[in-house]
């Protein structure tokens, strides 16, 4: 009888320990199960409340700052600036760009996103309205190194938002609808300022200084609305409810705590990334591309505008009745951006189906060499038609843009990646320095076919550059490919500094 009673006694104790570890697991599971709805209720009004400003803003940042290309005919023959100014005033932009971007993103940290970013758009927005009270180059070159300065932080400081809100996962799909605003802005921006340039006359203001007011003004509104509806912080976020905003602090500290766990030092990481000859070889391949990408889009207008019959406006003889209408010059030089919009989604996706980048990137920028020698001959000849196609299918030098962007994330992981995508995209802006004004200085010096034969040129080596980069690090699979150029696409115009990129990090890492 006893020993039944030990017996049966052994077999509960037996059965309730098989069973508590079952229990252990489903109330861990419905844990899990409960913070993944919540991360997903978080990013959907996150969504709904927050991201939409940001989209709209990336759309005015960029109308803002391309603006000056549609306002250019008119602005060149009033002011009689000559091309050399011209093209200086739009390559000045980058000094302050370049300059103040790591100061930004650490005054974000410190400010939060409402105020610093709220305040940016005020600022730039101002300053844009200003471009129509220029009289003499030295205002235009101060104006312009004032917008860069103005902008710098916005791009980087909306990613620093959004990664406190969003997690990793859910950032990507975020941030490329921001990258959406940014190719819509070049194909938006041309209608609205042809449709401004027909106000010229109205209260004695010309068309070209509509553009700048009207952009202007719409975007320092639409700053101080941000300034009263952004949240400071998860903690002021008025859209999610308490509990939300303690799931977003967890996370925060939670990742923080990760980050501090690593085995490597910063600064070994920092040196790892630069160490890297890979690195300098993409700051090669994205710096160069540069020269012929700001060329083109600060000078599209005016090339359209010589095709159609308008003369060399920046010489006072050459200002005759026989000129283009100038909203139907603007409003066509906008179907070569909305080309190559199309072109940088099929070629990524093409490139994330394949899992390959070399030659995703080397083709699209051999075919955009040619298509600029076509255009340089062309020119040089007349021929009209020709030369209008061929300006078209330059804009196929815009294609690599996302996989360019994400290659560090092939040979560098962790905060090396971060940094190795930093210094690309830093040291690889001065090449936006360099390209207009470049192409302004060949074609006041000799003619303005010889300056898109010299991009040609830029091109034909950024093509062989991309070619010749590692094919071991290039190449991936499609699966990983996929995720590794919607993390980092943003870095095509966005941060500069490694804490940008944490949250990307810890998604590769993980």
């Amino acid at each position: 009888m006893r020993g039944r009673l030990s017996q049966r006694l052994h077999s509960l104790a037996a059965t309730e320990a098989s069973e508590q570890p079952q229990d252990v697991f489903r109330v861990q599971s419905s844990e899990s199960s409960d913070s993944d709805g919540m991360d997903a209720a978080i990013s959907s009004k996150a969504h709904r409340f927050l991201l939409w400003k940001f989209v709209l803003l990336a759309v005015l940042c960029y109308i803002d700052r391309t603006s000056l290309a549609f306002a250019a005919i008119e602005l060149q023959a009033d002011l009689h600036f000559s091309s050399a100014i011209y093209g200086l005033g739009a390559s000045l932009f980058f000094i302050g760009y370049i300059v103040w971007q790591v100061p930004s993103n650490l005054i974000i940290v410190r400010l939060g996103p409402r105020i610093w970013l709220g305040s940016l758009a005020v600022c730039w927005g101002v300053i844009a309205a200003l471009f129509a009270t220029i009289k003499t180059a030295a205002a235009f070159y101060a104006l312009r190194i004032a917008l860069g300065f103005a902008e710098a932080g916005t791009m980087p400081g909306m990613w620093y938002a959004c990664s406190v809100f969003y997690q990793p996962d859910d950032l990507t799909s975020a941030w490329s609808l921001v990258l959406v605003g940014i190719s819509a802005s070049q194909i938006v921006g041309a209608p609205i300022a042809s449709l401004l340039l027909k106000l010229d006359g109205l209260l004695d203001v010309r068309g070209w200084q509509w553009i700048f007011i009207a952009e202007g003004f719409f975007t320092a509104v639409f700053g101080i609305f941000c300034l009263l509806s952004l949240p400071d912080g998860p903690e002021t976020a008025a859209f999610l409810t308490p509990a939300e905003r303690d799931r977003v602090a967890e996370r925060s500290a939670r990742h923080k705590q990760q980050n501090a766990a690593g085995g490597t030092t910063l600064w070994q990481q920092i040196m790892k990334a630069v160490g890297d000859y890979r690195t300098w070889h993409l700051t090669l391949v994205l710096g160069i591309g540069n020269i012929p990408k700001y060329a083109i889009l600060y000078w599209c207008p005016l090339i359209v505008n010589g095709l159609l019959g308008g003369r060399d406006t920046h010489k006072p003889e050459a200002q005759g009745e026989d000129k283009p209408d100038s909203s139907l010059v603007v409003l066509l030089s906008g179907l070569p951006f909305a080309l190559s919009a199309a072109l940088v989604a099929l070629n990524a996706h093409h490139s994330r189906h394949t899992g390959e980048r070399r030659w995703h990137c080397a083709i699209p920028l051999a075919f955009a060499a040619c298509a600029m020698l076509g255009l340089a001959l062309a020119l040089a000849s007349g021929h009209i038609v020709l030369a209008l196609l061929c300006l078209l299918f330059s804009t196929a030098v815009w294609a690599p843009d996302s996989i360019l962007a994400s290659w560090p994330a092939t040979y560098l992981t962790g905060t090396a990646a971060a940094t190795g995508a930093a210094t690309i995209n830093s040291v690889a802006s001065l090449g936006g320095l360099a390209g207009p004004m470049l192409t302004g200085f060949l074609e006041q010096r000799g003619s303005l076919s010889i300056a898109v034969f010299v991009l040609s040129g830029a091109t034909f080596l950024d093509a062989l550059l991309a070619a010749l980069f590692p094919s071991s690090s290039g190449d991936r699979p499609a699966h990983h490919a996929k995720e590794e150029q919607v993390r980092y696409a943003f870095l095509g115009e966005g941060a500069r500094t490694t804490s940008d990129l944490e949250p990307a990090v810890r998604s590769e890492e993980a």
